[in-house]
């Protein structure tokens, strides 16, 4: 006798459902953060130089020139000439100038001086 094997019925299977919980999202509160107040007393100015009477050397194209601070008008400047550094004695840094020819002066005698940051237009005569 024979005995026939049980039939077997293929498993259906299914997926499973899955479901993802919604994320919900705000945005963070803007936050504005200003600086904390000053007083006129708390805001410090910084000069370009302290003094710019300590720097009164000048070497320019090889040339040596000092001033006593004689003031000359800008009507009287004639043409750009370039920059330069000056420098004193007693200080260890230089301060940065503009050079002008003077109207009517050879510039390897005299020229002017304008140091960053002033207005006034000073005299530096060869050494």
């Amino acid at each position: 006798m024979t005995t026939a094997a049980p039939q077997t019925k293929p498993v259906q299977t299914t997926a499973a459902a899955t479901t993802v919980p919604k994320a919900e999202t705000t945005a963070a509160p803007e936050t504005v953060t200003e600086p904390p107040a000053t007083t006129a007393s708390s805001v410090e100015t910084v000069p370009i130089r302290q003094n710019i009477y300590l720097y009164y050397k000048l070497t320019w194209e090889g040339n040596p020139y000092d001033t006593d601070y004689m003031e000359v008008s800008s009507s009287s400047l004639d043409q750009y000439l370039g920059y330069g550094v000056t420098r004193g004695n007693d200080v260890e840094d230089t301060y940065t100038v503009l050079i002008y020819s003077i109207v009517g002066v050879d510039p390897v005698q005299q020229v002017a001086v304008q140091y960053a940051g002033e207005e006034k237009y000073y005299v530096f005569t060869i050494q």
